[in-house]
């Protein structure tokens, strides 16, 4: 990518700052989405509900604080067409990321079942809910930077 060619997507940086151009010296840590910033990279490994929480809890970049995104914000994610989601994977493998492809959980536990938890599926793509204690699901950590 030229040096000042302009990102298909805003980025967020690990300093916290936010560009549609590459930045020298600085380390691009996601990509924006509605007001949202999606982590790059994600576990190789599924996690239980409460560890994708504790996972996200503690990721830290400049003065946000990441959760495992809204109910909310990954059906807006699941809206997007095949297309849109094969730029978005194209531009974060650019920036030496993982693809977004799997079954993310989400921060939102099922209201009226407590041993239940929603996850966004890429399969579907639609919200589904699991066992928060024994199913594994991938996990990405999304900062809210309105």
């Amino acid at each position: 990518m030229n040096e000042k060619e302009k990102y298909p997507f805003e980025v967020l940086f690990t300093d916290g700052s936010r560009s549609w151009l590459p930045k020298e010296d600085s380390t691009p840590w996601g990509i924006i989405f509605e007001n949202e910033a999606v982590a790059l990279q994600t576990p190789l490994m599924g996690l239980d509900f409460y560890h994708a929480q504790h996972y996200c809890s503690k990721i830290k970049v400049g003065n946000f604080g990441a959760t495992c995104g809204e109910k909310a914000f990954w059906e807006k994610f699941s809206q997007l067409n095949r297309s849109a989601i094969n730029k978005m994977n194209e531009f974060i493998l650019s920036l030496n990321g993982i693809p977004i492809e799997k079954d993310y959980w989400t921060a939102d536990s099922v209201k009226r079942e407590r041993t239940k938890a929603w996850y966004m599926s890429f399969d579907e793509p639609e919200i589904f809910n699991a066992d928060k204690k024994y199913k594994k699901h991938g996990v990405r950590g999304v900062i809210k930077i309105m």
